[in-house]
């Protein structure tokens, strides 16, 4: 598999696309027997979120459509958004193809919710992902797009090590209630969609969790979930 980040930049009018080449890794025929073949599909429903910074456009964040109670939405963390809830974005599906954001439906920046629900002209466009029914279970293997920051997003598996039952502050506020994967995954990577074997959405990559040992007990490291907008009405 290639890894490749897209480099955005506008000139006299134009936006000029450039694909770099970044890493080679594992061959795509080992890749694909690895993860389960829904959500090797499901790739076509991720995209790669970008904001207008001038006469450039800056890869920010990932995302993926998902069916939610008014239909498709673009679905991305808060955090990705909430600084800036006007200002211009897009997104890059798998293809290559740009897509307009036309407006922030909705966002939540408090953990343990951080989610946004972006309305865009790939609406009925790209597939949408369902929501998983449940929860995960303790153990259960998960698997993400990882994108970080422009990054042709790549597949990760992970295994689900449940809530984070204690409390402890830093300039973000309390981690308790956020669910933990232990997904290696990138700074930069926020908003990925974290799904199941069958390719249903079970919670979104909003940060990364570390806690050193202490008294014997084990470190304690991996990737924070927010609950997903449909989960939240729940």
């Amino acid at each position: 598999m290639l890894r490749f980040a897209y480099v955005y930049s506008q000139t006299n009018g134009f936006i000029r696309w450039t694909l770099i080449l970044l890493l080679l890794s594992i061959s795509s025929a080992g890749a694909s027997n690895a993860f389960p073949a829904p959500f090797l599909e499901a790739r076509a429903s991720v995209f790669v979120l970008i904001q207008k910074n001038g006469i450039t456009w800056d890869a920010i964040c990932t995302g993926a459509m998902v069916e939610l109670k008014d239909g498709p939405r673009a679905v991305t963390a808060g955090h990705c958004v909430s600084d800036e809830p006007k200002a211009g974005y897009a997104l890059i599906a798998a293809d290559g193809k740009r897509w307009r954001v036309t407006g922030v439906e909705d966002f939540v920046n408090a953990w343990p919710a951080d989610y946004a629900i972006l309305r865009s002209e790939a609406e009925g466009e790209l597939p949408a992902l369902s929501v998983a029914p449940s929860d995960p279970q303790l153990g259960e293997e998960l698997y993400v797009w990882d994108g970080p920051l422009g990054m042709t997003p790549f597949p990760m598996r992970g295994d689900y090590l449940g809530l984070i039952s204690h409390t402890f502050s830093r300039d973000r506020g309390p981690h308790e209630g956020m669910r933990l994967v232990n997904f290696n995954a990138d700074r930069g990577a926020s908003g990925s969609i974290v799904m199941n074997e069958n390719a249903e959405a079970v919670g979104i990559l909003v940060g990364i969790f570390a806690k050193g040992p202490r008294s014997g007990v084990t470190a304690l490291w991996g990737s924070m979930l927010s609950r997903l907008p449909a989960q939240e009405r729940k």
